[in-house]
């Protein structure tokens, strides 16, 4: 989708804006929740510390996978990872792009405690920005499920692949991949765009952020084999790292959501110096809320008007204050198709925009 407003006397600023959306669990393996945040320009430090609100608000369900997936200066290391039930974070694998680059790593932990609410992740030494998401899964088994992994830390679009295939040893396996571009970027992650990000034959999103271009995609592999993660990236011909990892299957296993939830949160950053903006609403059939918190800096505030051309047609409406045309808005899209292509349009300086979703 495309993401269009107006400028008012506004300089180029990144707007971090979040999305959440929500979906019915269909398989084994399946989706719990993914969350993934947009890269933290400016947020230096040696700990971060990742919310994890899960699907129902109260962190991750008894027993099911947890997938870790950080990007971060190349020289600086993980010192540490931590949360709140003393989960052990194991390394599934990583990809490095050398001095002047980045590392995208990726950890998990199965079987988890229920309730894991939040994620600390230290580094060996103060880094200038990280991007971070996580990922939890049902029907996946609970002691050793890694069953294979693949990197690349010199992908190139149009196609970013990992360097040589996975060849797993159990059909039913959990395929997930993540790529995020990490190419001539200097000290802040985003800024490189792409303008397309498509997964790979079979896979399906979890989030996509063609700002920061970074993606995450998954699939379940009916037998077997062979297999190589990628995405067709357009627009761009900067370096990626990407990374995938095979887990076991196991029918039963975890715990699955019930009732309302939340299935995807994503956080992207918008420039205000475009008029538009590509971004992709990861859902399907359920009900899709991008909650607008408007912020006042330096004087300056302004707010989200609509988003729309979307591909497919989906008409959304908007809920705002009639006193206030600059407080938090509401816009939403009942049993929405899947989302590609949306314009938003507003006018404001900077504000947070929060996309989330219930399944009903």
């Amino acid at each position: 989708m495309k993401l269009k407003w107006l400028i008012k006397g506004a300089s180029a600023v990144l707007i971090p804006m979040c999305i959440f959306s929500v979906g019915a669990l269909a398989q084994t393996p399946a989706l719990v929740y993914s969350k993934s945040l947009s890269a933290l320009q400016y947020a230096y430090g040696n700990d971060f510390r990742i919310q994890y609100g899960g699907s129902m608000g109260t962190g991750t369900l008894a027993s099911n996978l947890l997938v870790l997936s950080i990007t971060y200066p190349h020289g600086s290391t993980v010192s540490s990872i931590a949360d709140n039930k003393s989960s052990t974070y194991q390394l599934g694998a990583s990809a490095d792009s050398g001095a002047g680059g980045w590392v995208t790593s990726d950890y998990y932990v199965p079987g988890s405690a229920a309730g894991i609410t939040q994620i600390t992740v230290g580094f060996s030494a103060t880094v200038s920005d990280w991007h971070g998401s996580v990922r939890e899964f049902s029907g996946v088994a609970t002691s050793s499920p890694l069953d294979g992994s693949c990197t690349n830390n010199d992908a190139i679009p149009s196609t970013v692949q990992c360097g040589s295939a996975m060849d797993t040893t159990e059909s039913g396996d959990l395929i997930l991949s993540s790529a995020m571009l990490v190419g001539g970027l200097g000290s802040n992650l985003c800024g490189h765009i792409s303008s397309s990000i498509v997964p790979g034959a079979g896979f399906v999103l979890d989030s996509a952020d063609p700002h920061c271009s970074d993606a995450e995609e998954e699939i379940v592999q009916s037998s077997a084999g062979s297999i190589t993660p990628s995405f067709s990236i357009g627009g761009n011909t900067d370096r990626f790292n990407i990374v995938g990892m095979a887990f076991k299957a196991s029918a039963g296993a975890g715990a699955s959501p019930t009732g309302m939830y939340i299935l995807h949160q994503q956080s992207v950053f918008m420039d205000i110096s475009t008029t538009s903006q590509l971004a992709y609403f990861v859902s399907s059939g359920n009900l899709l809320v991008a909650s607008v918190d408007v912020n006042n800096f330096n004087g300056g505030s302004g707010n989200i008007i609509t988003i729309d051309n979307c591909t497919p047609s989906n008409t959304w409406t908007k809920l705002v204050s009639s006193l206030n045309p600059y407080s938090p808005q509401i816009l939403y899209v009942p049993n929405c198709q899947y989302l590609d292509e949306h314009v938003l349009h507003g006018q404001r300086r900077r504000s947070r925009l929060h996309r989330d979703g219930s399944c009903l």
